[in-house]
Formats: C-alpha cells, sequence, structure tokens
C-alpha cells in the first residue's frame, strides 16, 4: 500500500483521507471500505474518470463512501435484486444522518436533536444486472445517468467480487476504451470456471497467455484451499472444526453402504450436531440417501476411527499451508494478464490485514496518464 500511494502521488493525487465509518457496517466490512474507498477515490482522480462503476455492488457499503465522502458519481451493478433494495435502503438512510457523520465519525449515529440536512442521493445509483464478459457497460451508465457517451471516463472497482465477476472486471477494463482506471479484490476462487477444466468457453482461469499456453489447471479442490486462511488459523490457535472429521467419516460410511456414491454437497450445518450420529441422519437427508443402517452402525464407525482425528488435523493444517501458493498463482495470472495487454500500470497490492480480510491481495490498474 505505501509504494501504490508513492506512486499515486508521482502521477499527481495528494493523500486522500482514510475515513472510517462505523455503522451500518460489520467491524471487518468497515476496515475494508475505509482502505479501498481511499485507493479508489485516488485512481479515479488520477484518470480523471466521470463515472465509477462498481461491479458486485452488494449493499453499497463501497459505493456510497466514495459518492457521500468523496462527491464521485457511482453506479452500483448487482446480479441480485434483494441486494440492490438492500443497497438503496441503506443509502437512503445514511444520506439522511450523512453530515452528521462526517463531522463526528466515530459517534454510532447522530442524535435526534441535531440539525441535518439530508446529502444528495443523484451520485450513487444502483442496477440489477448479470454481468459477462460482453458486459455493455458503457450503455448502462449512460441510461443510468442521462449523460453523453463521448463524454465517459469510467472506472471500474469491486470489493471481494465473487467467481468470475473479478476476472470479467479484468477482461472489461482490458477491451473498453472508456474504461480508464480499476481496482478490484477478487474471492471465492472455488466458484472460478477453469477453461481446461472443462473446455468452458467463458472462464476465469488462466486468463494470460502464458499460462493458457501451459494449459494449467488447477481444479475444485486446490481452488477450494486458495479459499483458506492460514493467518486465522495461526492467529487462533485452534484444531479444525470436528465437522471435517464427521465428513471424512461419512465418506467411510458412503462408501460402505452405497452402491453409487452421491453427487450433491453436504453444506453447511447452522447448528452444530450434538454427535456424530445426528451428523449422518442430517447429512443422509441433504444428500437424499436411502440407505438402511442403525445408529449403532454409525457409533461403531465412530470409534473405529476416533483415535485418528489427530491424523485428519495435520493433514487438514499442511493443506492450509497451501493456500497462499494457489492463492498467488490465480492473482499473478490476473497481473500477467494485464501486463500482457500492455497496461504496464498494472499492480498488484495487499490492501487489508489478513486476519481481518484474508482475501486481501487485489489488482490496481490505470490506462495512459499523459
Amino acid at each position: 500500500m505505501d509504494s501504490l500511494m508513492d506512486q499515486m502521488r508521482v502521477w499527481g493525487c495528494g493523500d486522500i483521507d482514510k475515513f472510517k465509518l462505523e455503522i451500518f457496517m460489520t467491524a471487518k466490512k468497515s476496515h475494508e471500505v475505509e482502505i479501498l474507498s481511499a485507493v479508489a477515490a485516488s485512481t479515479s482522480k488520477i484518470a480523471n474518470t466521470s463515472h465509477v462503476v462498481d461491479l458486485g455492488d452488494g449493499k453499497g457499503y463501497l459505493s456510497s463512501m466514495l459518492a457521500f465522502r468523496h462527491s464521485i458519481a457511482v453506479l452500483g451493478v448487482d446480479a441480485c435484486n434483494s441486494n440492490t433494495c438492500g443497497a438503496i435502503k441503506r443509502a437512503n438512510k445514511l444520506s439522511k444522518i450523512w453530515n452528521g457523520i462526517s463531522q463526528a465519525p466515530h459517534r454510532s449515529v447522530p442524535k435526534k436533536t441535531d440539525k441535518l440536512s439530508s446529502i444528495n442521493l443523484d451520485l450513487y445509483k444502483q442496477a440489477t444486472q448479470f454481468v459477462d464478459e460482453n458486459f455493455n457497460l458503457e450503455k448502462l451508465v449512460v441510461d443510468t445517468f442521462t449523460t453523453e457517451s463521448s463524454s465517459l471516463r469510467l472506472g471500474l472497482i469491486g470489493l471481494h467480487t465473487c467467481g468470475n465477476l473479478s476476472p470479467n472486471s479484468l477482461k472489461i477494463f482490458s477491451k473498453n476504451d472508456s474504461v480508464r482506471s480499476l481496482c478490484n479484490v477478487g474471492c471465492c476462487y472455488h466458484l472460478l470456471t477453469e477453461r481446461f477444466e472443462s473446455n468452458n468457453h467463458e472462464f476465469g482461469f488462466p486468463l494470460s497467455t502464458f499460462l493458457s499456453d501451459k494449459k494449467t489447471v488447477i481444479g475444485r479442490s486446490a481452488r477450494m484451499i486458495a479459499n483458506q486462511s492460514v493467518e486465522r488459523v495461526l492467529e487462533a490457535k485452534q484444531l479444525p472444526n470436528i465437522s471435517i472429521f464427521y465428513r471424512a467419516l461419512l465418506q467411510v460410511l458412503l462408501e460402505q453402504y452405497c452402491n453409487e456414491l452421491p453427487t450433491k454437497h453436504v453444506g453447511k450445518f447452522r447448528k452444530r450436531p450434538a454427535n456424530f450420529t445426528e451428523y449422518v441422519r442430517e447429512a443422509l437427508r441433504r444428500l437424499e440417501v436411502d440407505i438402511t443402517v442403525s445408529d449403532q452402525q454409525i457409533e461403531e464407525i465412530f470409534s473405529r476411527y476416533e483415535n485418528r482425528i489427530d491424523e485428519l488435523n495435520v493433514f487438514y493444517l499442511l493443506r492450509c499451508k497451501l493456500s497462499p501458493v494457489i492463492e498467488s498463482l490465480i492473482l499473478l495470472d490476473r497481473l500477467l494478464f494485464l501486463h500482457e495487454r500492455g497496461f504496464s500500470n498494472s499492480f498488484l497490492v495487499q490492501f487489508f490485514d489478513p486476519i481481518v480480510s484474508p482475501r486481501c491481495y487485489g489488482i490496481v490498474a490505470l490506462k495512459e496518464l499523459f
């Protein structure tokens, strides 16, 4: 971050103060928005953008900060209509008290006795639309802000863009002359589609010619590992959740009693099962597997393997250690994609504290500046 901000000063952008908002969002989101809004505002100023588009806008945490704090015209785009509605409601609430917040950011909510004027909401607009690499960004901005297409200079931002949305953001930046800057932090690597895994026409990995020529494949299991956080594991100093052991034992049971293994996923449990037997019953229901197995047989499997739980814990920790290796491959592929296409002002940056926000790395890119 320090190196990036030094480079931005060279390009003529003075320091943009970070602003920490602590209401209407979690502590984690507050940390992320405080930092990324400052970077996005800086890139917008350097690239002299007319509008910024937030792909995967969610509830509008980052967008509203750029609009209200930095007076940037922002269009938040999300594929989920409930997220768009949530962003609109949140922006309306925030706008009514923003002037009080900006004067006392560490106070949770202004007092009812405070005389506050509402901030102009016209700078922040929302749209519900699915985004792929062929997304017509310019038309949506022109239609939403009723502006002239000839005057468009767009910035692309994204805070934890999920799966293919992050690589699609890079593709949109690459092929659209009107898009002048990019500030993107991706997440959910397990949801990426791979070009050589199943011959996908639309894919998120690999983007670079270098890895494409090698027909590089990561695979879903390894992409799942890339989502792990070594820093959080080391900070917590805790062994893996018992559900991982339960899932391993469930596989033993399925292979023993099923003629054909199910293809569905068990998924996460909101309420932690009291024991392995309860876990198995719920898991079989979710998998829609109809097998005859008694509680005693289930308990016998648990008893047979219980003394091997340490082996699984060690395996889990070793597996976690591979996380930064796989994540680095994905991130460097994205950076190389931009450099291969001549965008020399492209950088891989650690934005966040990895314990607070494990997906802490992102891409910043600007097209010709002068």
